[in-house]
């Protein structure tokens, strides 16, 4: 590795990346500005070799390795950014074009996650859980599209991950997509909400995912998407990427009905849940308290 990219190395950073102990992975990856031009990241767990490629103009970039477990770095020599993709090679041969994710960050607007952690967010499930949605721009230009089908054809298309996981020290995405592989999709903390996310290009509907939560460095766990929209039947349990803004309801004539009928005088299905006094104090609790 060369001295100047040597020197821009946060090598305890990157240790926390190639560790998946990392609560902000886009203070490292992704592209930063540096002096002439802008200093790019990549974790690419396995590989052999990692180019940089600008879309625009197809030119490739080789970039260094940082660390054997496939960290790379490299010096886009731009004095603005522009869109670029990886170009990986694994050990066996192959390679595959790469999205960075980390070129789009932030894209939860600060109103949103104040009125979530102001518990005054009604509409929170529009943001959180997996979203299809689009992104134009990259960096700190980067603009979302939430509504995928008003989306023109310059953008990038994705899903939207987000999950409220306060006491976490480190969320990931995993799937199909990346082979269920926490190193790969590591969440980016939002502030002090409490929120994880992470925008993924190229992930569609249909896409089956997790949450993969490192608690502690001795617990990890494997989470279902508590805002998702979609499952898998069980005994699977993965979330399904879903997009619910095109759904058509069918429910017309039922609400139209239901105008009709007085409430007051229509039948009603009681259910009763008995709790076990001698169950535990919990439940001891909550009985003294429907007595009183």
């Amino acid at each position: 590795m060369n001295k100047k990219l040597y020197d821009l190395m946060d090598w305890e950073g990157i240790e926390g990346i190639v560790y998946s102990e990392e609560d902000h992975p886009e203070r490292l990856l992704g592209a930063h500005k540096i002096r002439g031009g802008f200093l790019v990241q990549t974790f690419q767990p396995d590989a052999k070799q990692v180019s940089l490629k600008l879309k625009k103009s197809g030119k490739m970039i080789v970039m260094e390795q940082a660390d054997d477990a496939g960290f790379f770095a490299g010096i886009l020599q731009e004095k603005k950014l522009i869109p670029y993709v990886f170009e990986v090679v694994y050990e066996n041969g192959d390679s595959v074009e790469v999205e960075d994710p980390y070129l789009y960050t932030e894209l939860l607007g600060s109103n949103e996650l104040n009125r979530f952690s102001n518990g005054i967010h009604y509409s929170v499930y529009d943001y959180l859980g997996a979203h299809t949605m689009a992104v134009y721009g990259c960096g700190s230009q980067a603009e979302p599209e939430w509504d995928v089908y008003s989306a023109g054809k310059n953008g990038v298309y994705g899903t939207h991950f987000a999950v409220w996981a306060p006491n976490a020290m480190r969320v990931s995405v995993v799937g199909d997509f990346n082979h269920w592989d926490g190193r790969i999709h590591q969440m980016s903390r939002l502030g002090d909400s409490g929120v994880f996310a992470l925008f993924i290009p190229g992930v569609d509907q249909g896409a089956v995912y997790k949450y993969e939560i490192k608690v502690n460095y001795k617990t990890l766990l494997l989470k279902t998407d508590p805002y998702g929209t979609y499952c898998e039947q069980r005994p699977a349990n993965a979330s399904i990427v879903c997009n619910t803004t095109d759904f058509k309801w069918k429910d017309d004539k039922w609400l139209e009905d239901r105008k009709l009928k007085k409430i007051d005088k229509e039948p009603v299905s009681i259910y009763e849940v008995h709790f076990p006094e001698n169950c535990n104090p919990f439940s001891s609790m909550i009985l003294n308290v429907l007595h009183k």
